[in-house]
This record gives C-alpha cells, structure tokens and sequence, in this order.
C-alpha cells in the first residue's frame, strides 16, 4: 500500500496533468500548505481523493480569477490552508480586502468556505478532521450530494437529554464518509 505522502503525489500529478493556464501555473509553484492539508486533515476522513479538484479556478463577483486549494465539488467545500506569514503577516491592505471579497464570493456561490492555519494541520490535526467530519454530516444530508451512504454513529446534540431507550446515541446516515480506522 502507498504511503499518505506517496498517494498525495500520485493525486498532484494527476491534477496537473489535466490543469491548464493559470491553474496549472499555481499548481507548478509552492503547494506546501495543499501539501499538509490533504494528508493531515482530507485523506484520513474521506480515504479517497474522489470529488476534489486541486486549485479551484472562479471567478469572482468583480470578475477577477480567483482560486481555492482544495474543492470538493459533491457539497461544495472550499477548503483552503493557509499559513500565517503567506497570509496575514505580510498582507497588504489592498490584498487583505480581495481576500474578503474572495470569501464572500464563496458565500454567495453557495460554498462553504473551510480554512485550516498551518499550525493547526501541524499541531492539531485531529481536531481539524473532527471539524471537517461534522461539517460532512451536516452537508451531506443533501440528497443531491452523489455520495454513498454510509452509517455513522453520533452523539446526541443536546447533553442534557437521556439516550434512547437502547441506551445509544442517535444514528443517522451520512452519505460520503469512509472513515479510516
């Protein structure tokens, strides 16, 4: 079986392979943060790489190309790695209002907009699959979604209330989760 770094690689290449233009300018530079976020936090909860398209290319609502580093076109996520240096340390003010524009551009377009710091897919990156393992829950209830189902086991959202009488937390199904074990 391939290493998680070896399938990441395997999945880049791939991208760039049917990349054009612009997209596949920025797939030939520094993809460091894309790098630490597909193994850390994308391919531990999904186990496949399928619905994802590496930098996503739209353009936004002043009609500029724009892009995000991972899309998963089933519930339309945009899940973005960013580092605090790239940006935010050394951010202009004219790059800090595009930035805003851009992720109102994803709003409006009806995505979810996910970002991950650095720090957090270094430090933590249980805590981001956990995050991106409820939002999947929550999105993918759409029947529209073309995922699997599969059956995953939740807790119950209010605390304070007693489990069912089988002494279980509620069950639902969620469609597209393969979760590694």
């Amino acid at each position: 079986m391939k290493s998680l770094e070896q399938q990441v690689d395997d999945f880049l290449e791939a991208q760039k392979e049917v990349a054009m233009g612009q997209r596949l300018e920025m797939m030939q530079g520094d993809l460091s943060g894309t790098r630490k976020l597909l193994p850390a936090v994308l391919l531990p909860v999904s186990g496949t790489f399928r619905g994802l398209t590496l930098v996503y290319e739209m353009v936004s609502l002043s009609g500029a190309r724009i892009s995000i580093d991972a899309f998963y076109e089933p519930l339309g996520i945009a899940f973005e790695a960013e580092g605090y240096v790239a940006h935010h340390e050394r951010i202009t003010r004219d790059r800090f209002s595009f930035e805003k524009m851009r992720i109102r551009t994803f709003g409006n377009c009806d995505y979810a907009f996910y970002p991950f710091s650095w720090d957090e897919m270094d430090k933590r990156p249980e805590v981001c699959r956990r995050a991106v393992c409820e939002l999947l829950g929550r999105k993918g209830s759409v029947e529209t979604s073309r995922l699997v189902r599969h059956r995953v086991h939740h807790a119950a959202p209010d605390r304070r209330r007693r489990p069912s009488a089988g002494g279980h937390a509620r069950r639902r199904t969620v469609p597209g989760l393969r979760f590694a074990r």
